[in-house]
């Protein structure tokens, strides 16, 4: 998909979330800034992971993450754009919501790694000896 036509769509169909990264951009307006696949991805101080909001992707200056812009945290969060794009304002429902539900049970110390890893395994993640 053409860069500006992710840009576009995500600002009108997912114009919800998209408005309200457009304030966190306007907020962070003297932080770096550079545009990847139809977003503006804007670099925060802090090591405190990243957030996709329609157009508007904001990530941490923790090296391994904000150094190259085809890095996999990076398009981790631009997946949450294209997200944004099917579904528009739903998206902070079904995606957003959830997402921050986990991020609050992880800062408790409960890790999700092994619930969202097994739904991608066969057999729930179990070693089995049949074929």
């Amino acid at each position: 998909m053409k860069a500006i036509t992710v840009f576009l769509i995500n600002a009108t169909w997912g114009a919800i979330q998209t408005l309200v990264g457009f304030v966190g951009f306007l907020i962070h307006i003297g932080k770096p800034h550079y545009f990847y696949k139809g977003s503006i991805i804007t670099v925060v101080k802090g090591n405190w992971g990243g957030i996709s909001l329609g157009a508007f992707i904001f990530i941490d200056t923790d090296i391994t993450k904000a150094d190259a812009p085809k890095s996999n945290f990076v398009n981790h969060e631009y997946g949450h754009s294209l997200q944004s794009i099917l579904l528009g304002p739903f998206y902070l429902l079904i995606i957003g919501l959830p997402s921050i539900i986990w991020r609050g049970f992880s800062t408790i110390g409960v890790t999700n790694t092994k619930r969202a890893t097994i739904g991608f395994i066969p057999n729930g993640g179990r070693i089995s000896s049949e074929a």
